[in-house]
């Protein structure tokens, strides 16, 4: 999971490159920035991080989150 916060005009860009990851948003937050946190699967992470900074130059940075452990 990755907390990822962009600016209102990157949402549809990342929101596609997420989904062509076969990723999902679990949590949002809309305030002076959008702030999700997201699913991925584990083979398309490393994929997408480097997507993400492509398509939005830089702009974009998400943020790896700890590991859940529990049920």
């Amino acid at each position: 999971r990755f907390t990822v916060v962009l600016p209102y005009p990157q949402l549809k860009t990342v929101r596609h490159v997420l989904a062509a990851h076969g990723g999902r948003v679990v949590g949002e937050d809309y305030g002076a920035a959008v702030t999700w946190t997201v699913w991925l699967p584990h083979s398309r992470w490393r994929a997408f991080l480097r997507d993400i900074a492509e398509t939005t130059a830089g702009v974009v940075r998400p943020r790896a989150l700890p590991a859940e452990n529990g049920p």
